[in-house]
């Protein structure tokens, strides 16, 4: 065998890089392939990664997605941001709109509990208006009354006439419109002192908030002119009385008499006086010595349309005056309760289904 003598400057210029780049060429296809796969096949993503130069990008570049490939990326990415916490700066927003909305609901609270209450307060005035203006009237009426004259003739007669006491034709409107509302009431009951079938009703006028519902312009009537009528007839009592509305019913009368007497009354034109009486008895208001009434004032409420001169039409008959001072709309009787005798006219007589009037007791001042 023959040996072979290499230069040593041959060796080191030339043999010795070209084994360098075997043993790297080697070691890199050992080394970079080996942990991720059991075959030497060089590892072109990594090298294209870990190559910066042109070359070697472009020798190692990564394959290009397909549209596929990158509608599931991005679905992939959506669904991470999707399935991930709020951050910090998502939830401060969210608080603001939620903060913003729950201002507006408190403001537009506040706005409709506002507008209630102005509602409400405007209501509230304009039935104080009202009430002023009731009572203003009422004063008025009593203050065109001569005190001198009224006192004479009740010391006189016993009684005292005035007609249309109101100067408002509105306020008698509206008080002749709630008297059927009274009737209405269940604190309605039957007169049972007046005389037969006489189809008279009596209700309280006690005030309260209820009543004073149904009828306001009454009861502001009857306070008015308990207060008033003091200025005229200093014994009376400016602060108590005793009230009621009389409602005379056809209907309730004719129901009577059919129920007891078995008779198909269509209207009262054939009732003569002998089948029943039209007046009850002279007698007093106020007979008992511990009865505290002492002025009595009967105020009418009856149509302009009523027949007050038919007999029984629901007057009152004074036995000083020997005649009847007939039922009028708008007219005011005043008499001494303990003193003067009178007949009260049965109602039927008249051309009305309904006929009402107001019966108002004044007390005796408490000395």
């Amino acid at each position: 065998m023959r040996k072979v003598f290499i230069p040593c400057c041959l060796t080191q210029f030339i043999i010795l890089p070209i084994l360098l780049r075997a043993i790297v060429s080697h070691s890199f296809l050992v080394t970079y392939a080996t942990p991720r796969s059991s075959f030497l096949v060089p590892d072109l993503e990594y090298q294209g990664q870990l190559c910066g130069s042109t070359r070697c990008g472009t020798l190692f570049a990564k394959r290009k997605e397909s549209m596929a490939e990158k509608r599931a990326r991005r679905q992939g990415k959506q669904q991470q941001q999707a399935q991930a916490p709020p951050s910090l700066r998502d939830t401060a927003m969210t608080t603001s709109v939620t903060k913003d909305t729950q201002s507006q609901g408190v403001v537009q609270t506040h706005k409709d509990e506002v507008e209630f209450v102005k509602t409400k307060a405007q209501q509230l005035l304009a039935r104080q208006k009202e009430s002023i203006s009731v009572l203003t009237s009422v004063r008025e009426a009593v203050e065109q009354i001569e005190g001198g004259i009224l006192c004479q003739s009740l010391q006189e007669k016993g009684y005292y006439v005035v007609n249309d006491f109101l100067n408002d034709g509105s306020l008698l409107e509206s008080m002749q419109r709630e008297a059927a509302a009274v009737y209405d009431s269940n604190i309605t009951y039957l007169d049972t002192e007046a005389i037969g079938f006489s189809g008279e009703f009596l209700t309280p006028l006690q005030g309260g908030e209820e009543q004073y519902k149904i009828a306001p312009r009454s009861i502001e009537w009857v306070v008015g002119v308990t207060k008033y009528m003091p200025s005229r007839v200093e014994e009376i009592d400016s602060g108590n009385c005793m009230a009621f509305m009389r409602t005379f019913d056809r209907s309730s009368r004719q129901a009577a008499r059919q129920l007891f007497l078995g008779e198909q009354q269509e209207n009262d034109d054939n009732v003569d006086d002998e089948d029943e009486p039209t007046a009850s008895a002279f007698a007093v208001e106020a007979p008992e010595e511990e009865d505290m009434r002492y002025l009595s004032l009967r105020y009418y409420l009856v149509s302009k349309d009523w027949d007050s001169a038919a007999a029984g039409s629901g007057g009152l008959r004074f036995e000083s005056l020997g005649k009847t001072i007939e039922a009028k709309s708008n007219r005011l009787i005043i008499y001494k309760s303990k003193e003067a005798s009178l007949q009260k006219d049965a109602w039927y007589k008249g051309n009305q289904a309904r006929a009402n009037c107001i019966e108002l007791h004044l007390l005796k001042a408490m000395s």
